[in-house]
């Protein structure tokens, strides 16, 4: 999960707002569709091109999602920093989440990417495993094994990624490769915290 440093909101989606009369979010996506496509472009340079759950490079099927649920929390769902662009897939991520988060006060609970900055909360285990962060409160820790629980960020693909970028890593750093180059050679796999993790706590580079 990044820490995302949401912009301003762009002139292109506040000047949609002034013309849409609706609170439907469904309708508005429907019948402002440059406006939304726009917009989710704005929100994707925001976070690199990854998703702000799972850091894997964004794809073609992206959407918007509300991290706080639209159902859930109506009064957000055309609220600038509420938005955190990801793929759909059932497996982990935006869509998981909103299978699994049933009520205001399980979402409250989760760790906002955009808000707070989840390397505070979140490290990793040599398997590739996302564990909580040692040394934090108990709150903390509670929040940041639900929140890894709520998106499944230690489903089996997202685990054997790290894994294997991990063996990468190594491999590279054994061929001399230093710390600015391996960074430059694995921009395009995304898992930016991973990655740091491995340079920065096993490698010490």
């Amino acid at each position: 999960m990044i820490h995302i440093q949401r912009s301003k909101a762009p002139k292109v989606f506040t000047d949609g707002l002034k013309k849409f009369k609706s609170s439907n979010w469904d309708n508005f996506v429907q019948n402002y569709k440059d406006v939304y496509q726009s917009t989710r472009t704005v929100l994707e340079e925001d976070q690199m091109h990854l998703s702000g759950y799972t850091e894997l490079p964004l794809k073609t099927k992206t959407h918007i999602d509300h991290f706080l649920k639209r159902d859930l929390f109506p009064e957000h769902t055309f609220d600038w920093f509420n938005y955190v662009v990801d793929d759909h897939c059932n497996g982990y991520g935006a869509d998981y989440k909103d299978t699994h988060i049933r009520n205001r006060q399980d979402n409250a609970k989760l760790v906002n990417p955009i808000s707070e900055n989840p390397q505070n909360f979140f490290t990793y285990q040599v398997s590739g495993e996302m564990i909580a962060r040692a040394g934090i409160s108990d709150g903390d820790k509670e929040r940041a094994n639900f929140t890894i629980d709520s998106f499944n960020l230690n489903h089996k693909l997202l685990t054997k990624r790290r894994s294997e970028l991990f063996s990468l890593i190594q491999s590279y750093h054994e061929g001399g490769l230093g710390k600015v180059e391996i960074n430059n050679a694995l921009q395009a796999q995304g898992l930016t915290s991973f990655v740091e993790f491995c340079l920065n706590d096993l490698l010490a580079l």
